[in-house]
């Protein structure tokens, strides 16, 4: 029994509360979470994969703390019975393992060629091991026991190995991509993972080290539940339609920045006559425009500093950090040329709904003194300014105008033309 060999019948009996308690609290607060988690009628990809992984964490607290308890508390028992516990429990651990690197590739959303290959060899190799252990079920190279206490055979430690050489994987990936500016928007997900990494790892630690105490379903429990928590803010956080960030944490963001000492810029983008677009071809054909205008906008920050926001209706917003100050107008200037450039393009080319997008921008950068709300309104004056400066905007040749009327709207909109230029 390990550590408690020469304890007394009292420690013996609060020790096993404590555990039977710890192992209580694991699985009742996993099973809250999934009961939150199946509460939603519709959900993504990435919903349901957070579901599996819960379950799966259920189940694996459950045969880790019963492989534990066995260990611990009942040396009398068959071994082919703790046995077949510890088969079903490495299998368990392998599967949750599996589902979480498979969580954490897709919720950070890199695009990697080589780790599908790397997550078949690892099933594979792991699918090996324990038919392995199956078969040498009287051997000492997986596990066996001695004067009532299990002994962890090298065997062993390779099915330990396999479980985490992806999740390993990624944090080698997620650490070496973090300082990369090209990659601002996925730094949310990249730090969900490195906060579950320092977690979970003190308590793999202890269970390695000292393999008589069963305490790594509980990094496994404060992991799922850090993942869920994640999962809960991106539902208040997040823009349901586009998957960006809502206004809210625009403007928190904008907040932070300006309380650093460091150039950056709030660059808006309004999709033109957008209520014509809900009018003539339905409100379904309204969302996919907002759906392919955040793909526009994704698309147009490759290789800078920023991150993305729907700010309200059909207005997104971008949060650009500059190199320096000197870098400031080239860069506004690729991202207004990217998006313009990227809708030209879908409309030449991807579009055919009958229908085009068509954009307005206006930006303001960081200046000393400023507040929140005179950047916004900045950013506002001007996209206002050049939407309102478009002649077409107004489809004034549709309406029954006279020739003084038409002169005197042609007139308004060279002032505002004047007025943009001088901004």
């Amino acid at each position: 029994m390990g550590f408690l060999a020469n304890a007394s019948s009292e420690d013996l009996v609060a020790v096993k509360w404590l555990y039977i308690s710890s192992f209580t609290i694991c699985v009742f607060a996993l099973s809250i979470a999934l009961v939150i988690l199946f509460d939603e009628k519709t959900v993504t990809y990435l919903e349901r994969l957070m579901r599996k992984v819960v379950i799966m964490a259920i189940i694996y607290v459950i045969m880790d703390a019963a492989l534990g308890y066995l260990d611990l508390f009942c040396q009398h028992v068959s071994f082919i019975i703790i046995y077949a516990v510890y088969i079903l429990n490495r299998t368990i651990k392998l599967a949750f393992a599996f589902l979480l690197a498979r969580y954490f590739k897709e919720y950070l959303g890199f695009k990697q060629p080589g780790y599908e290959p790397l997550f078949w060899m690892v099933r594979i190799v792991g699918a090996v091991l324990l038919g392995a252990a199956v078969i040498m079920v009287r051997t000492p190279l997986f596990l066996s026991r001695e004067a009532g206490r299990l002994i962890y055979g090298p065997g062993d430690k390779w099915l330990l190995l396999t479980s985490y050489v992806l999740l390993v994987y990624l944090l080698v990936r997620v650490l070496r991509l973090f300082p990369k500016p090209a990659l601002y928007a996925y730094r949310g997900g990249m730090r969900l993972v490195l906060k579950s990494f320092a977690v979970a790892a003190p308590y793999i630690i202890m269970q390695n080290v000292v393999r008589s105490v069963p305490i790594a379903f509980l990094g496994a429990t404060l992991t799922c539940m850090m993942i869920f928590v994640s999962e809960i803010s991106d539902r208040v956080s997040k823009d349901s339609l586009t998957d960006l960030d809502n206004s809210k944490q625009l403007l928190k963001a904008m907040d932070r920045l300006l309380r650093e000492n460091r150039p950056w810029s709030l660059i808006l983008i309004d999709i033109d006559r957008f209520a014509k677009i809900n009018e003539v071809h339905g409100y379904d054909e309204g969302d996919m425009a907002l759906v392919v205008m955040a793909g526009i906008v994704n698309d147009a920050r490759r290789e800078l500093d920023t991150h993305i926001y729907r700010k309200s209706g059909n207005c997104f917003a971008i949060l650009c950090k500059h190199k320096s100050e000197s870098s400031e107008s080239a860069e506004i200037a690729r991202m207004c040329s990217r998006l313009r450039m990227g809708t030209r393009e879908y409309n030449a080319n991807g579009g055919g709904r009958g229908y085009t997008i068509d954009i307005s921008i206006g930006f303001a950068t960081n200046e000393a003194g400023d507040t929140l709300p005179d950047i916004l309104k900045r950013a506002q004056d001007m996209l206002e300014g050049e939407k309102y400066g478009k002649y077409e905007y107004l489809n004034v040749e549709d309406e029954d105008l006279d020739d003084d009327e038409l002169a005197e709207i042609e007139k308004y909109f060279d002032e505002s033309r004047d007025k943009l230029d001088v901004n």
